[in-house]
């Protein structure tokens, strides 16, 4: 690549030397005083002179306005390097561009985005540190293109906001109940039909995380016994489990026969359909649809939510409160997918039959908790 541009240190009028820029503009030679005595204080003006000469008003919204629709160049670029973005990550990104980063920056130059300003307008923002955080990884990513294409030279550096302490509430075994009751009638009635039903008790009643729910698929169903291999993640979608490694799970009787009672009515059942499908049978379910599913759910089983932390998430620690001690601890660790050392030995490269067999193991348990 030709240099664009050169630093020289010549003498001063008034003694001693000055730092200069030269460069050329439209076939022409520039050369001008950049005030500066040190070498290292020029190199940074000459760079920031630079910039402003080959792009003097490139805004965000010059430069960002569509970056996350769908079809946009970075869009394909990261599918083209076989990066998983999935169409409910890319909407969640051009959500957070459009209601809150253009906003704040659309009409702010490029090179006067700093890391103050950010964590200013972050912390001002009426959100958990949680959203907050998507929402830089969303301005982050923008910035880093910029980066890239030499528009500025780097990108701000912006701590992440600290993890929101809220902890988790856990249902009742009469709550567990209300939401879950034997009668499918009553179930189709709760969760206003067994699609939401299967789906969250198959989450209560097995601990898989929310994510590897909307993963599942029919070829993962073996009756008895689920297979985690893989979850869809907010910040990258279709991906490994948590953890990196693919795990069984015992179903319960009466759960394996709520999800024969959903396959029947389901408009896919094909093996490499998801189980709880979004808009088609490849599509994932929204993660905001199964929040929403929930809320309702707990109102008409009168189950009052005020004061308590009642998530998705949260029947898996439902899960694990019911089951930590009467199931043996590797066998609740490889169900639950907490690997640590003692079963990264037991289970060292495992056949997966020989996995499975160690689930169905537990059905007997599982069966009287669930």
């Amino acid at each position: 690549m030709a240099q664009e541009y050169w630093v020289t240190r010549r003498k001063s009028r008034k003694g001693g030397y000055l730092y200069h820029v030269t460069y050329y503009q439209d076939g022409e030679k520039h050369t001008v005083s950049l005030g500066k005595r040190t070498k290292a204080e020029a190199i940074v003006e000459a760079k920031k002179r630079w910039q402003e000469l080959r792009h003097p008003s490139m805004t965000l919204a010059d430069f960002a306005t569509g970056f996350y629709d769908e079809g946009s160049a970075w869009i394909k670029r990261q599918r083209g390097k076989k990066r998983s973005i999935s169409q409910e990550v890319a909407r969640s990104r051009a959500g957070h561009l459009e209601n809150y980063i253009l906003p704040q920056w659309g009409k702010k130059a490029l090179r006067d985005i700093d890391a103050v300003s950010i964590e200013d307008w972050l912390m001002s923002l009426d959100l958990s540190n949680q959203s907050r955080n998507h929402i830089w990884y969303s301005l982050r990513v923008i910035l880093k293109e910029a980066a890239r294409a030499r528009l500025i030279e780097g990108v701000p550096p912006v701590e992440p906001m600290g993890t929101d302490s809220k902890e988790t509430d856990v249902l009742t075994p009469t709550e567990y109940m209300a939401l879950f009751p034997r009668e499918l009638d009553e179930l189709r009635r709760i969760w206003g039909g067994l699609f939401y039903g299967a789906a969250f008790m198959t989450l209560a009643s097995t601990g898989i995380r929310p994510g590897e729910l909307r993963a599942l698929q029919w070829r993962h169903y073996f009756g008895s016994v689920l297979w985690i291999e893989q979850a869809f993640k907010d910040m990258s979608g279709l991906g490994l489990p948590k953890g990196g490694y693919a795990r069984p799970v015992a179903v319960p009787g009466r759960t394996e026969g709520v999800l024969n009672a959903w396959r029947e009515e389901s408009l896919f059942t094909e093996d490499d359909a998801l189980i709880f499908y979004g808009v088609g049978p490849d599509k994932p379910l929204y993660r905001k649809k199964l929040n929403t599913a929930m809320a309702e759910a707990l109102t008409r089983a009168k189950i009052e939510p005020k004061g308590r932390e009642l998530t998705p998430r949260g029947f898996r620690h439902f899960y694990n409160t019911m089951v930590r001690r009467k199931m043996p601890a590797d066998a609740l660790r490889l169900m639950v997918g907490h690997r640590d050392s003692r079963l990264t030995d037991r289970y060292d490269h495992p056949d997966q039959e020989a996995l499975l067999d160690q689930a169905r193991q537990q059905r007997a348990l599982v069966d009287k908790l669930f």
